[in-house]
C-alpha cells in the first residue's frame, strides 16, 4: 500500500484518470493471482516445493465444489471462487504471467432494503458506517476503492443518491425522512460483516439541500456516521467535465464510459484520445471556477450547521503528495 501511494507520482492533472485506470487494472491482476495461488496452496500445501511450471498448472486448475461439504459457508466460498476463471500463459520474453481472459461478472440485482431499527446502534465488531461526499469528476470512485483495498475488503461503490443533479432530485423527492440513510447502511453492514467499513457516495449537487437530504444529514450526526468530504482543484474538475461532455456529444457515454473497467483497453484508449486538446471558454471560466468554490463552501457550511462531523480531504494531496499523510487522516 505504501509503495502504491507514495512510490510514484501521478502524471499531470489532465492524465490522472487514465493513470488511475491503469493502476486499478494492474492492482486487480495482482489480487486475482493472489487469490488463485491461495486457493491452490489450500488444496495442496506442498505446491510451493514443486517446479514453477507445475505450480502454474495447479493454479490454472478450476476449483471443484464438494457437494458433500458439511459447512454451507465453505461450499459458498468455493462456488464464489469457481465463478472467476483466469487463464494464464507464459510470456515469451519474460517469466511474468499474463491474464488473457476473465469470465464476465454476473449482473447484480438491485438490492431490497429492509429497515431494522437496531442495526445502526454502536458496535465494536461491525463495519464502520462511512459516507463519502464528493463532487462529480473529483475522483470519488478511486478514493472509495483504495479505502477498501487498504482496509482489506472493497465494498460496492454506487452513486446511491443519483449520478447527476436530475437523478438526485428525483431520489430525494421519492424518499422522505432519514430512512434512505439508515436502511442502506443497515443492509450494507449485514451484507459485509467482515469489512472494515461500509457505506455509499453522495454527489453534493443542489439536491443535497432538499428536506429529505437534510434529514439524512441530521441522522448521520446523531448516529456518528463517519463522513469523508473530498474536494478537488476546481480547474481540474472543469477539465474533466469538458472531456466527458466532448465524449458524450461525439460518441455517447454508452460508448465512452465515465469509468473504465478492469482490462478495458478500448475504453482507456478513448479516454486518452479525448483528453487531448481540451478547450475551456475563457469568457465563462472564472465565473465557473467561482461558482464551484462557492458551492463547495456552502456544502461545508451545511454540514457544520447540522453538526455533521466530517474529515475534509484533498484529492490533490491524496494522489500527488510524496507521503501518505492525507490518506491517514481518513482512517484516524
Amino acid at each position: 500500500a505504501y509503495f502504491f501511494l507514495v512510490g510514484h507520482k501521478l502524471p499531470t492533472p489532465s492524465a490522472i484518470e487514465l493513470e488511475l485506470a491503469r493502476r486499478r487494472h494492474h492492482a486487480a491482476k495482482s489480487a486475482r493471482k493472489y487469490k488463485e495461488l491461495k486457493r491452490a496452496i489450500h488444496e495442496d500445501k506442498d505446491i510451493i516445493k514443486r517446479p514453477i511450471h507445475e505450480m502454474k498448472e495447479a493454479i490454472k486448475r478450476p476449483t471443484v465444489v464438494d457437494e458433500k461439504a458439511s459447512s454451507t459457508e465453505d461450499k459458498q466460498s468455493a462456488e464464489e471462487v469457481a465463478e472467476v476463471t483466469v487463464q494464464l500463459e507464459d510470456d515469451e520474453s519474460s517469466s511474468e504471467e499474463k491474464i488473457v481472459a476473465r469470465a464476465a461478472p454476473k449482473k447484480k440485482e438491485k438490492p431490497v432494503y429492509v429497515f431494522d431499527e437496531n442495526c445502526m446502534e454502536p458496535t465494536s465488531d461491525g463495519p464502520l458506517p462511512v459516507v463519502l461526499i464528493s463532487l462529480g469528476r473529483s475522483g470519488g470512485a478511486a478514493i472509495w476503492q483504495i479505502m477498501g483495498n487498504l482496509t482489506g475488503e472493497e465494498t460496492i461503490n454506487d452513486e446511491y443518491t443519483g449520478k447527476d443533479t436530475k437523478t438526485s432530485l428525483k431520489f430525494f423527492r421519492e424518499h422522505e425522512g432519514y430512512e434512505w440513510v439508515s436502511k442502506r447502511l443497515c443492509n450494507d453492514q449485514k451484507n459485509h460483516p467482515t469489512a472494515a467499513f461500509v457505506g455509499f457516495k453522495i454527489k453534493p449537487n443542489r439536491a443535497i439541500f432538499k428536506p429529505s437530504a437534510k434529514e439524512g444529514l441530521k441522522y448521520m450526526a446523531k448516529k456518528g456516521v463517519k463522513v469523508v468530504r473530498s474536494s478537488r482543484n476546481e480547474l481540474d474538475v472543469l477539465i474533466s467535465r469538458q472531456k466527458h461532455e466532448n465524449m458524450e456529444k461525439l460518441i455517447g457515454l454508452h460508448n465512452g464510459k465515465a469509468h473504465c473497467g478492469q482490462g478495458d483497453l478500448e475504453c482507456e484508449e478513448l479516454h486518452r484520445k479525448y483528453a487531448q486538446g481540451i478547450e475551456l471558454d475563457p469568457e465563462t471560466l472564472l465565473g465557473n471556477l467561482r461558482h464551484l468554490r462557492e458551492h463547495q463552501d456552502t456544502v461545508d457550511n451545511l454540514l457544520a450547521e447540522y453538526n455533521v462531523p466530517f474529515v475534509k480531504i484533498s484529492y490533490d494531496k491524496l494522489f500527488k503528495s510524496d507521503n501518505a499523510e492525507e490518506w491517514m487522516r481518513i482512517f484516524r
